[in-house]
């Protein structure tokens, strides 16, 4: 008897200690489930928040038929939505909260600027990006001075990855804004998203010789610049944005990483050879101009050594005589001392200067007759060769020295 109390007592004692932390647990994990399923559905709300509204836009006054009362009739919103181009966008939220205002000013001043802004912007944040594109070049053909316009339409385009939309709409842009370093570097982007790596390196190129002062280009042109070279096999000079980036402000930017990305590139290329290899001393002739005898492809002529320059620029007739492989179909855009030009990019397989020697070195050609150098000046030694070297000026001397190592 005395057992069966014992035995009853401890079953007891079990329960007590095991309900509590049973129905705690199961409470608990309601708790837990009922916060997830909270959390989940604000997530998925917030995700589908555009389209949710519009669709409440769209067919909540239907269904209540009580459609708020229209500043234009359905004649004229079709009317106005075809002029726009945005015929597939939904009457009910042309003339809805999101887009009436500016609507109804386009419907009163077609060619309202800001108007047709505001309305592209809004037109695409609400889920309908490509009529947003759409309105914008259908109004920079239909009222004139639309650069604003079209870049917005490209970039639009450029968020939806449709690349041969941006390729053509920025093609125009650099017709019309030749010197505009955006323009360009928008193209490059798309010429590289869909493989047209030669294209893109041109833009890329062309977008850092607009710039005025390499410290100003953002550090994605260079690696863009690097990535578009890689895509290519051509490690080498892959590694050339990158020394030409750390070099414009070597305190900031000689990080580990951008070490890493060059060493990756040098590994994949081999280049540790004969990327760059030498030291030397060069100095001024009673100027701040240091003028010395370079040898490029073996054919000798007189280069001005110029750390503002980003590439190693030449005549056409020193580039002809040294045989120098340059793309006749890309051209790229550059500033000098004379304005604004253009120039072929290509490559110098050899560039020897005193006891510096380098190989596959990015150079543009210059396609004016006229030497822009001065004369009896064949180029300028720019920075897509000196950025292979650790570069210092002391005095009138600038002093050379080849780095050890990636």
């Amino acid at each position: 008897m005395n057992n069966d109390n014992e035995r009853k007592a401890d079953e007891i004692r079990v329960a007590d200690f095991v309900r509590p932390f049973s129905e705690e647990s199961t409470t608990g994990i309601f708790r837990y489930t009922v916060a997830g399923i909270i959390i989940l559905g604000v997530c998925v709300s917030i995700y589908f928040y555009p389209q949710l509204r519009n669709a409440w836009i769209i067919f909540g006054s239907q269904i209540q038929n009580t459609v708020p009362q229209p500043t234009q009739n359905t004649s004229q919103i079709a009317e106005l939505s075809a002029t726009l181009g945005v015929t597939g966008v939904p009457a009910a939220l042309l003339n809805g909260p999101d887009l009436d205002v500016n609507f109804d000013r386009l419907r009163r001043e077609a060619c309202d600027r800001t108007a047709l802004m505001n309305f592209a912007t809004k037109l695409a944040e609400i889920g309908y990006p490509r009529d947003a594109a759409n309105a914008l070049a259908i109004f920079a053909s239909r009222c004139g001075n639309g650069d604003d316009a079209l870049y917005a339409a490209a970039n639009i385009l450029m968020n939806i990855s449709d690349y041969n939309g941006v390729i053509k709409i920025s093609s125009g842009l650099v017709e019309s804004l030749p010197t505009s370093p955006d323009v360009r570097y928008m193209r490059g982007q798309a010429f590289q998203a869909i493989g047209k790596f030669e294209q893109a390196i041109s833009d890329y190129v062309s977008t850092i010789e607009l710039v005025p002062g390499i410290k100003k280009v953002s550090s994605r042109v260079f690696t863009d610049l690097a990535g578009a070279y890689a895509s290519l096999k051509r490690y080498c000079e892959a590694i050339d944005p990158i020394q030409m980036w750390i070099a414009a402000d070597p305190s900031e930017r000689d990080t580990t990483q951008a070490r890493a990305l060059i060493s990756d590139y040098a590994k994949k290329g081999a280049c540790e050879l004969d990327y760059a290899k030498g030291s030397d001393r060069f100095f001024t002739q009673g100027s701040d101009v240091i003028k010395a005898k370079v040898e490029i492809n073996g054919v000798p002529g007189t280069f001005i050594i110029d750390t503002g320059a980003s590439l190693v620029s030449m005549t056409a007739s020193y580039a002809k005589r040294a045989k120098v492989r340059v793309d006749e179909t890309n051209r790229i855009r550059l500033q000098t001392a004379n304005g604004n030009t253009e120039g072929l990019l290509g490559v110098a397989q050899d560039i020897r200067m005193g006891r510096l020697q380098a190989k596959d070195v990015a150079i543009v050609v210059g396609i004016e007759k006229a030497s822009p150098f001065g004369q009896d000046v064949d180029g300028l030694l720019g920075m897509s060769f000196l950025a292979r070297y650790e570069v210092a000026v002391v005095g009138r001397e600038m002093r050379i020295k080849e780095r050890r190592g990636f």
